[in-house]
């Protein structure tokens, strides 16, 4: 398998469980070639995003 289709395969399955709308949360690292690493995290509840838009418009009063 090329590293074009490894990447795709990767991009393939992340876009098929986010479309599920079943996760909760997503933990992602990536360890570099390069030997770096860098790691993510993602909250994709309901409840996080309404707060965070809530503090966006208290922002935007003030």
């Amino acid at each position: 398998m090329s590293e074009n289709a490894k990447h795709q395969e990767v991009m393939s399955k992340l876009q098929e469980l986010l479309a599920s709308n079943e996760v909760e949360e997503v933990g992602l690292k990536l360890e570099m070639a390069n030997g770096e690493t860098h790691k993510f995290e993602f909250d994709l509840t309901e409840e996080e995003a309404e707060e965070e838009e809530e503090e966006e418009v208290e922002e935007e009063e003030e």
